[in-house]
């Protein structure tokens, strides 16, 4: 049983302009792979087992959109914030063992070998934003927009009992210039 609240706020000026905020969370329940505690040894380098004291996982997001337009000179401003945070994420504890282990079922986890099994662990967050800006050219009845971007993404894991984390940052831009001329003329060039 899951307490999952949810709330979505719209708000729209005289202007056009809107902003719009919505707020949810989710759950992900371990697959049944995940949960079996067999190990497979079918690769003798590296093996995995389940682990059945996992539990799902809960996610709270929150996305935030605004949009922006002026009538008189027709350009427009958007953007986007998605930001998302999972406690008791599923993720990866490896093993690599430094001499010879026996493990259950008189398994030999040989020395430099790996053991892989899910884990909850709390504090994996994805945070992702965009914003495009677009205006007419008018002596060329052209449209010029443009796009940036910026995403991070934490990811958590195990490595002999050792915290792994794993960040991520990309950025992003472009530029595109579009136009109808008349009927029988039109281009995009974009960047």
């Amino acid at each position: 049983n899951n307490f999952m609240p949810g709330a979505m706020l719209s708000y729209r000026s005289k202007s056009g302009n809107q902003l719009r905020l919505f707020y949810r969370t989710s759950t992900q329940e371990p697959s049944v792979n995940q949960l079996q505690n067999v190990i497979n040894n079918s690769n003798p380098l590296s093996l995995s087992a389940g682990n059945p004291n996992l539990k799902q996982s809960y996610t709270n997001t929150l996305n935030l959109r605004f949009t922006a337009t002026n009538k008189e000179t027709f350009s427009s401003f958007q953007s986007f914030i998605f930001l998302s945070k999972t406690d008791n994420a599923i993720t990866n504890s490896t093993f690599i063992a430094k001499e010879q282990v026996e493990l259950e079922d008189g398994i030999i986890l040989q020395k430099g070998a790996q053991l892989t099994r899910p884990v909850n662990v709390d504090g994996n967050l994805n945070l992702r934003t965009f914003a495009t800006y677009g205006t007419p050219i008018k002596p060329i009845k052209t449209n010029i927009n443009f796009t940036g971007g910026f995403n991070y993404i934490r990811s958590l894991g195990l490595i002999n009992e050792i915290s792994n984390t794993s960040n991520s940052y990309i950025t992003n831009g472009g530029i595109v210039l579009s136009s109808n001329i008349s009927a029988n003329l039109d281009f995009s060039v974009s960047y």
